[in-house]
């Protein structure tokens, strides 16, 4: 399969303009006023927000369908003292994710562990390794199941699955968090 590469659209005079006058009231390199202005942070404000978000700027996480669920059975796993293993993605914001992830569910008592795949080995996708020697009913996945089958609930091991990738998932899977 031959790759083409998509080109942005040259910025009109008056888009030059603007990102001259964001470099100089942020003091960076053009390229970097250009890269901002394309993602649509086009004033000082626009860019500080960006840098240095709040709570208060972002979405509601129950938003993401059966989160409740999800939230309940850990919690649950939590409080029977469950093993937990975070399924992870060996990407950079993968990495970062099962990271957050582990640490947030240290800090409130979880008996937790991280799996992260082999990306030449094990490839994309839920594989049976994790857990499946170890007693691990709890799978949290950082991002690996939407774009093939999000395991659910996998009746012949007794495990649950909590997809929480921030990319829409397809509308034709079916199954919960």
């Amino acid at each position: 399969m031959e790759k083409q590469w998509v080109l942005p659209e040259p910025l009109t005079p008056e888009d030059k303009q603007q990102v001259e006058s964001l470099a100089g009231e942020l003091k960076c390199p053009e390229i970097i006023a250009e890269l901002l202005y394309r993602k649509n942070l086009k004033t000082v404000d626009q860019v500080t927000d960006f840098f240095h978000p709040q709570l208060s700027q972002q979405h509601d996480p129950f938003l993401f369908p059966d989160m409740e669920k999800a939230v309940q059975r850990i919690l649950a796993a939590i409080s029977g003292g469950e093993k937990i293993t975070i399924y992870g993605d060996y990407d950079v914001d993968g990495t970062t994710a099962t990271t957050l992830l582990y640490l947030g569910l240290k800090r409130v008592g979880a008996d937790i562990d991280f799996y992260i795949p082999h990306r030449m080995i094990d490839g994309y996708g839920l594989a049976e390794q994790p857990g499946s020697d170890q007693g691990q009913r709890n799978l949290p996945d950082n991002q690996r199941g939407l774009r093939r089958e999000c395991p659910g609930r996998d009746r012949s091991h007794q495990r649950h699955g909590h997809g929480n990738h921030y990319h829409r998932p397809p509308q034709s899977q079916g199954g919960t968090a």
